[in-house]
C-alpha cells in the first residue's frame, strides 16, 4: 500500500494563510472587513465556493475589481512570506511515524522552493513529494504508482482523483471542504486523520 497525501488542508493547516493575504490585499483596496472576516471567508470556501464568488457574492464587489483582487490574491499566496504562516496539524506527524509502507505527497503548488523550505521548516522533508502545476492531474500520478494506493486529501480533486483510479481514499473536513459540503455529495468524510488505518 502507497499512501498518497495532500498537504494543504490535510497535513498542513493554510487556512491562515488564505484570509490573512485576502483581508490584507482588501485593505490595500481600501476595503475594510469585520471582526468575523477570517472565519466567514473560510467557512464560505470551505462550502465549496471560490474566493472570487466571496467577494462578489458576500462583499458585493463589482466584477471587475473581484477579478483583479483574486488575481492578486493568486500572485501572492505562495510567496515565502505567506507559507511562514503554514502550521502542521497536530495529528500530522505522530499518523506519518506510525506508517510502515511508502509515502508519498502529492500537491499542487507553483513555488517548488517555496515549498521545499516549508517542509523542513514543518519537518516534513524526509518524505517524496510530487509537485504538480495548475491543470495536471493527480489521477495520471496515482495511475503509475504499481502498489495499491489510499488517497488522503480533503477536496474534490482527490476525491476525483481517487475515484478515476479507482483507489481507496480519506477525506477529510476540517481543511477547505467542510462536512456539509462532503454530505451534500454523500461522501463520508473525517474530521482528522484518527481513524485512518495505517500498516
Amino acid at each position: 500500500m502507497t499512501y498518497v497525501f495532500d498537504l494543504d488542508g490535510t497535513l498542513i493547516d493554510s487556512t491562515r494563510r488564505h484570509w490573512v493575504l485576502m483581508e490584507s490585499i482588501l485593505n490595500d483596496h481600501g476595503i475594510k472587513v469585520d471582526n468575523n472576516f477570517a472565519d466567514d471567508y473560510m467557512s464560505y470556501k470551505a462550502s465549496g465556493n471560490g474566493g472570487k464568488d466571496y467577494l462578489k457574492n458576500i462583499l458585493n464587489i463589482d466584477n471587475e475589481l473581484a477579478s483583479t483582487i483574486q488575481k492578486e490574491w493568486i500572485s501572492r499566496i505562495e510567496d515565502e512570506s505567506m507559507l511562514e504562516l503554514d502550521e502542521l496539524y497536530d495529528d500530522a506527524l505522530p499518523t506519518l511515524s506510525k506508517i510502515k509502507e511508502p509515502i508519498l505527497f502529492l500537491t499542487i503548488r507553483e513555488n517548488a522552493e517555496g515549498l521545499k523550505k516549508s517542509l523542513i521548516r514543518l519537518g516534513l522533508n524526509d518524505y517524496e513529494v510530487k509537485i504538480l502545476p495548475h491543470g495536471e492531474s493527480k489521477a495520471n500520478v496515482l495511475k503509475e504508482i504499481s502498489d495499491q494506493v489510499i488517497m488522503i486529501g480533503d477536496t474534490e480533486i482527490d476525491y476525483k482523483a481517487a475515484i478515476e483510479t479507482g483507489c481507496n481514499y480519506y477525506l477529510l473536513n476540517r481543511g477547505f471542504r467542510n462536512e456539509d459540503y462532503w454530505n451534500e455529495l454523500g461522501i463520508r468524510s473525517y474530521k482528522d486523520l484518527s481513524e485512518l488505518a495505517v500498516n
